[in-house]
């Protein structure tokens, strides 16, 4: 099949998110080598062109609410709500004209009712056309969780469910959930781990383990994410002290997620010396967000528009990513692409990003201490690590290599060659 002529369709609820961030790169890095990608979301959370969406008018999007809410009875029931996540409904996606002319289906994250599992079957079963199912968190490979949290029952079934101790028919729901999304998946679907981490996680999983599961990292568009040598903005709009060294924090979810280790991030603070030549910068976050720390710091909110947010990250010193299980972060990528160097816990996808002590630094997992050992190294010699960040993001993250490496997913083989016995 020519290039220019495989049509591939992305698959993802609504146009706000990490997930969307990511697919609406990837989408981009496609058309780049010249294939016909586009993007079919649920509905539109903010208006954007060129994004096409199945839902056209509020007052669908109204009642779709409704029966999704109503169809989530168990999970209230049991108290896992939050916690666990499932696909029971879902719209008839395949009645859209994307979908009717697509080679490729990549799903990127289709809850909220976008697809039930019997559509996820039908679309391999039914159509013939070729899944690739992009993992930007643990979703596809588990019972319904997003990320797991340590447990590694995925690999067993999800037999015994840690949210749902000692209820029998919990536990009997979570399975029966783990056995329906094995089905769907099991015609013609593939993975893409966007990092190492999650690929190996994914190919210990019973129902993606005989699968092609193959890594490939989200691209990032380096025409947007660069070193701003013309910061002095920044400091302006925000009355930012002039003179000290800056520390940055992506507060999205920092309260709810305790996965984004938030409490280590304070108690690493803490240990910081010198407290009166830092000065922290928040954003993602509301404008109330409140840092209960012995140091100066300036809570900027939601950034909307990239070249704002590409100029924060070039203005920081150190960027800070305490989460204590994470894939491939967007953030970490984006102030790499700015030239600052991140410092995290040696977990999940980070490894895939960071260097230690070349591009950043990797601390021991819940050694705040550490963390704030990297804060000040990484803050003291930004200019030294900065050319490590630039030269790693152009080798691995830039458009056309990632859509290349795509392209050449789509065309292999959806199971693994039976060269162990595996069936």
């Amino acid at each position: 099949m020519e290039n220019k002529r495989l049509k591939v369709v992305h698959l993802i609820a609504t146009n706000e998110g990490g997930a969307y961030r990511a697919a609406k790169r990837i989408n981009w890095a496609l058309n780049n080598i010249g294939v016909d990608s586009k993007i079919l979301i649920l509905f539109k959370r903010k208006e954007e062109p060129n994004i096409n969406s199945f839902y056209k008018s509020n007052m669908q999007i109204f009642f779709h609410k409704i029966i999704y809410m109503a169809s989530v009875s168990k999970l209230k029931k049991y108290n896992i709500i939050g916690n666990i996540y499932e696909s029971k409904i879902g719209v008839n996606i395949l009645k859209n004209k994307l979908m009717k002319s697509a080679d490729i289906i990549n799903i990127h994250w289709v809850n909220d009712g976008m697809l039930s599992y019997n559509g996820i079957k039908r679309l391999g079963e039914k159509t013939g056309k070729r899944i690739v199912w992009t993992l930007h968190d643990m979703y596809a490979f588990t019972a319904g969780c997003y990320y797991s949290n340590g447990c590694d029952e995925y690999k067993r079934g999800c037999t015994h469910c840690h949210y749902i101790e000692n209820n029998n028919q919990a536990q009997t729901y979570i399975t029966s959930l783990f056995r329906k999304k094995k089905d769907a998946l099991k015609e013609n679907v593939s993975f893409v781990g966007c990092s190492n981490w999650i690929s190996g996680c994914a190919n210990e999983s019973i129902i993606s383990k005989n699968c092609l599961v193959e890594t490939i990292p989200n691209p990032i568009d380096l025409k947007i994410f660069y070193p701003r040598r013309d910061f002095s903005r920044v400091y302006q709009r925000y009355m930012i002290p002039m003179g000290k060294k800056i520390i940055l924090f992506g507060a999205m979810s920092a309260f709810s997620d305790k996965r984004k280790g938030y409490g280590y991030l304070l108690k690493a603070l803490e240990f910081v010396e010198n407290k009166k030549e830092y000065h922290i910068i928040v954003f993602g976050g509301k404008n109330d967000f409140l840092l209960p720390v012995n140091m100066e710091y300036t809570n900027i909110g939601v950034i909307n528009n990239d070249d704002d947010l590409a100029m924060i990250y070039s203005a920081a010193d150190v960027f800070i990513a305490p989460s204590i299980q994470e894939n491939l972060s967007n953030t970490v990528m984006e102030s790499l692409a700015c030239g600052t160097p991140v410092v995290a816990f040696n977990i999940g996808g980070m490894p895939d990003l960071i260097e230690h002590q070349k591009n950043g630094y990797l601390a021991r997992l819940y050694d705040s201490e550490d963390l704030a050992e990297g804060i000040q190294f990484c803050s003291k010699n930004k200019k030294d690590l900065s050319s490590i960040c630039l030269k790693l993001v152009n080798e691995r993250f830039n458009y056309k290599i990632i859509g290349e490496k795509y392209l050449k997913h789509y065309k292999k083989k959806v199971k693994k060659i039976n060269e162990e016995g595996v069936k």
